[in-house]
């Protein structure tokens, strides 16, 4: 496994893979947090945003792409991204990374009160663990949680692939562009209709 160009050792692969069983045992004895997940895109709260974020590996690119957007309480569109980057072996990587760039680009909205939201439970469960991880993304885990830590109430929660579909469509279009994409109050065609849809039904 290669990460960011580096060959990890033996020890640091060991760690990480001790990490994760350690979360997959967790998961596995919380099926009931899977059970209430909702089947659909949720709207949040008056005054509260959601950033959903999601990452896909391009194995014939030998890269990855990562896809973040931001909605308010009516469901209008923010922000919409779609950027690529180098190669990546395991998805949880692209899913923490595209959970730290989604957090990098709100801080400075000025955003009070912000949802995280991925498909990714793994992830998920590991910026909710209080413990510092050794693992090799230990450093990328603990610089998303201090960028949760500069908003006013960020919460980070669980959604399911139904529920993720306009960044994960995001992800996916990364693969048609060269760096990255940034659109404000405005989105790509390839996810008009998920966003009508999480909108209006």
């Amino acid at each position: 496994m290669v990460h960011e160009g580096k060959i990890p050792s033996p020890k640091q692969a060991l760690e990480r893979a001790i990490t994760l069983l350690k979360l997959h045992q967790k998961m596995k004895q919380k099926p009931e947090m899977r059970a209430r997940l909702p089947i659909g895109w949720e709207k949040p709260s008056p005054g509260v945003l959601k950033l959903n974020v999601d990452g896909a590996i391009f194995n014939d690119q030998q890269g990855a792409g990562v896809g973040i957007i931001l909605r308010d309480a009516v469901g209008e569109v923010l922000l919409a991204v779609s950027k690529k980057g180098h190669a990546v072996n395991d998805p949880p990587d692209v899913e923490l990374l595209a959970m730290l760039r989604g957090l990098q680009l709100c801080i400075p909205l000025g955003i009070e009160e912000l949802i995280l939201e991925s498909d990714s439970l793994l992830m998920i469960t590991q910026l909710q663990e209080k413990e510092e991880s050794w693992s090799l993304l230990g450093n990328i885990i603990k610089e998303t949680k201090l960028l949760m830590a500069r908003f006013y109430c960020c919460t980070i929660q669980h959604v399911g692939c139904k529920g993720n579909e306009a960044a994960h469509s995001l992800a996916r279009y990364a693969w048609h562009i060269d760096d990255i994409s940034i659109l404000w109050e405005s989105f790509p065609k390839v996810i008009q209709q998920i966003v009508w849809v999480d909108k209006f039904l």
